[in-house]
């Protein structure tokens, strides 16, 4: 059946292909021998015209690879099929400059013929190859529009480097070298260079009389008798390579008069950076430090110079190397190393990009000493103060309790050190006030703690609930601080047993 079906689908294509006119001239028989008969997107037959033009497909020759074929010229022509056409045919012309041609598709019993018609004068070549023909030129055309209008010098030389074409950005950057120049050299200088395959320069031109430079990457490709040209324009990179360098300089010259050693361990954890700080708090001769050593030979070499403490188990340590890595790298490395020298170094950890970790190595021993003189003299202060005779209670400006001797502890059954919170003037007053008989006085010590200028005082007593009289006086002293003191009133001085409450 299928056989039966083709063979009437055949005689269906030649009985409606051949006309009952005259004999047509030769125009007309080019444009009736490229032909193509289709239900749907299935070929059934071709002109031998068309069976030519097909044999540009591949393999299969169906409705898609003849849009394929007649698309590039036809832009209009369907990708599908179309369903449901009518008794009118459409008709597409082609988008050749010059003289155009026309794809006519239109319905035959139920089939889709097209017919390909090149308006040409030329009685010897077939509608199929003039199809070749032109489709060849407007490539072509279209490689020449690229190559020219390209953003990036393009040119050809021959086997002698003489120019034998460019494009317009060349042009016009040979224009802007040589603005008064009547003799033109070649733009980039290669000179020597015959490659034999493809070879790629960083070259640089000179612009606006030598007030700009220009950047390329020239790739050159040699072919049988010429070569062809092509640069890329790399001012960006060129100019951010320029600033990096300059960056690292820049780095490199702050690291350098940075007190606070540093060293960068790439992420393979060889010594990739360092400032001379470092050699000069570790001890570690620059020749070693050049030579890229490795995190373990690093903290190995610190150990036998007595520049880190001694681990207890240092196989253990050693091992444990990776995991002080992994936290420098999180930013979580930070110790205080206490040398057999006296010397106290803050060592700490930073993530660094690109996998590496950077070490600080700080010496804080005058940091360190200046902290212990400054505690072993609070310590002091606060022995003699817990020695005398008056219990003393010094608050700040904003009114916080600053500090109290022992003696005012054992009166007022308080011990504020051990408070995590801090005690205001309220606090304290509340706690007095509770210990005492109503009085006058409380108002007066809280003015003259809480006021920015109070007025001297005259000094007052308070009595305590079991009858105890304490004699208070308040002065402000250095920053805007007061100091309030609590006195026995004799005879009772020195009865401290007295002075609590029962």
């Amino acid at each position: 059946m299928s056989a039966i079906s083709l063979s009437v689908a055949s005689l269906t294509f030649h009985v409606v292909s051949r006309p009952a006119a005259p004999e047509p001239n030769p125009q007309a028989r080019s444009a009736r021998s490229t032909r193509f008969l289709y239900d749907g997107p299935e070929l059934l037959d071709a002109s031998e015209g068309g069976e030519d033009l097909l044999g540009l497909c591949s393999d299969r020759c169906d409705w898609q690879e003849l849009a394929k074929l007649l698309m590039p010229r036809f832009p209009g022509f369907p990708a599908m099929p179309p369903n449901g056409l009518s008794k009118q045919p459409i008709t597409l012309d082609s988008a050749d400059i010059g003289a155009r041609s026309q794809v006519v598709i239109e319905n035959i019993r139920g089939l889709i013929r097209v017919s390909l018609i090149e308006h040409s004068g030329d009685p010897v070549l077939s509608a199929g190859n003039l199809h070749r023909q032109r489709l060849q030129a407007e490539r072509i055309e279209t490689l020449c529009n690229a190559a020219h209008s390209a953003p990036y010098p393009i040119w050809q030389t021959d086997q002698d480097g003489k120019l034998r074409w460019s494009n317009a950005a060349y042009d016009q950057v040979k224009k802007a070298c040589f603005k008064t120049s009547s003799v033109t050299p070649p733009l980039f200088d290669l000179q020597g260079n015959s490659p034999d395959a493809t070879v790629r320069n960083r070259m640089s031109v000179t612009v606006n009389n030598g007030a700009e430079e220009l950047w390329y990457d020239v790739t050159s490709v040699r072919g049988d008798d010429f070569t062809m040209h092509y640069a890329m324009d790399v001012n960006a990179v060129v100019q951010g390579q320029a600033a990096q360098k300059n960056f690292v300089q820049t780095l490199t010259k702050t690291f350098a008069q940075l007190s606070i050693g540093l060293a960068i361990f790439n992420r393979k954890r060889e010594l990739a950076l360092f400032n001379p700080a470092l050699a000069d708090l570790t001890g570690l001769p620059v020749s070693f430090l050049s030579n890229r050593p490795g995190l373990h030979s690093f903290f190995d070499r610190l150990r036998d110079n007595q520049t880190m403490p001694e681990p207890r188990d240092y196989t253990s340590w050693r091992e444990k190397m990776d995991d002080l890595a992994n936290a420098a790298a999180d930013g979580r490395y930070l110790e205080t190393w206490n040398l057999p020298s006296g010397l106290t170094y803050r060592v700490s950890g930073r993530p660094h990009p690109d996998g590496a970790v950077a070490f600080l190595f700080e010496d804080i021993s005058a940091e360190i000493s200046l902290t212990r003189r400054f505690r072993a003299d609070l310590e002091l202060n606060q022995s003699v103060i817990d020695h005398l005779d008056l219990a003393v209670a010094v608050f700040s400006a904003s009114g916080q309790l600053y500090l109290c001797n022992e003696l005012y502890r054992e009166i007022w059954q308080t011990d504020p050190d051990r408070s995590c919170a801090e005690v205001s003037i309220r606090d304290s007053l509340d706690l007095w006030q509770q210990s005492c008989l109503p009085s006058d006085r409380w108002d007066d010590i809280a003015r003259f703690v809480t006021s920015a200028n109070p007025a001297t005082d005259p000094g007052g007593v308070v009595q305590l609930s079991n009858g105890t009289r304490l004699n208070t006086r308040m002065m402000r002293i250095r920053g805007g601080a007061s100091m309030v003191v609590f006195d026995f009133a004799r005879p009772a001085k020195r009865r401290i047993s007295l002075a609590k409450t029962t």
